[in-house]
């Protein structure tokens, strides 16, 4: 169905399953690039936005929802391979492996929202939706990470000049750690906000090794 590749819309894909709904999200063009940051870029799907631009932290946000995008430039460099265990009172999980990369996805469900996880592609997002918002949420993010072209000689030079020392960085948006926490979900998302509060202008970076007339 050729709507699944060109947009996504709720009506579209309210009866999906969410392995239906992975399978989707990793078949579309890859090749389209519409977002460039120092050392990678991407496609947005259409519907989402900048909010907030940290480099290799940034975040997107989609039908009011905010989507916490971070790119892991030293695993990438490194060719580190993501390890993950499966946590315990998971909605949903899935590991997988696609175009020879693994990645997983694992959702958790705290009152009324659902925390979408997913790591791929040297990057991971993530976002708290309600369940009718789950679908459309699981496609468009691995969209964007399936999308990520990393320029090597970039990251070469920012790991050889910077503060880049570690071989590998975890990233991690805070979430209730225990079934008896009973804070909504959106409090931690607040909390994330107020720590990452750095806010840049919401534009998109312009690719450097990018030719231009």
């Amino acid at each position: 169905m050729l709507f699944f590749i060109t947009g996504c819309s709720f009506n579209d894909i309210k009866d999906l399953s969410i392995d239906e709904s992975l399978n989707i999200g990793l078949i579309g063009d890859n090749d389209l690039i519409n977002t460039y940051n120092k050392g990678f870029k991407y496609y947005m799907p259409k519907g989402f936005m900048i909010f907030k631009n940290n480099l290799y932290n940034q975040v997107l946000i989609s039908n009011n929802n905010k989507y916490y995008l971070n790119v892991d430039i030293i695993s990438y460099y490194n060719k580190i391979s993501p390890t993950h265990t499966k946590k315990e009172n998971t909605y949903y999980y899935k590991s997988f492996v696609e175009d020879k990369k693994e990645g997983y996805i694992e959702i958790f469900q705290n009152n009324n929202y659902f925390f979408i996880e997913i790591m791929y592609n040297y990057a991971i997002i993530e976002v708290a939706v309600k369940e009718s918002e789950i679908n459309y949420a699981v496609i468009n993010m691995l969209k964007i990470l399936s999308s990520i072209k990393f320029n090597d000689k970039i990251i070469e030079n920012e790991i050889g000049s910077s503060i880049f020392t570690q071989k590998e960085t975890v990233y991690e948006l805070e979430k209730p750690k225990t079934e008896v926490d009973d804070r909504d979900f959106l409090d931690w998302v607040e909390e994330y906000d107020n720590y990452n509060s750095e806010v840049n202008n919401n534009t998109n970076i312009k690719d450097e090794d990018k030719i231009t007339d």
